[in-house]
């Protein structure tokens, strides 16, 4: 886990799986974790989808992270296969985003 994420946040179970809380006071414009994963052009993201039962494409888009960058836009996105804890915690912004 990321030094600054470890000071600012951590991460605990929720009715919905595992969610992300602060351990201190956050103020306005401040950053307290961080958000990778793996970067589609919405082309490509769009083609998974296509080929995604209803619950695949819901999960899909409860972690997807538009982006834009050198006139470009990109998405970013952690398969479900590691949204648990002990699977991916490099980063740990995919445990704030769910939608």
């Amino acid at each position: 886990m990321d030094p600054m994420e470890r000071k600012n946040v951590y991460v605990s179970k929720t009715k919905h799986g595992e969610g992300l809380f602060a351990k201190r006071t956050i103020y306005q414009r401040s950053v307290v974790a961080y958000y990778s994963g793996l970067i589609f052009s919405p082309k490509d993201s769009q083609e998974l989808v296509r080929n995604m039962t209803l619950e695949q494409a819901m999960d899909w888009n409860s972690c997807l992270m538009p982006m834009q960058g050198n006139g470009k836009k990109y998405e970013m996105n952690i398969p479900k296969s590691q949204w648990p804890l002990e699977k991916y915690r490099a980063t740990l912004g995919h445990k704030a985003n769910r939608r």
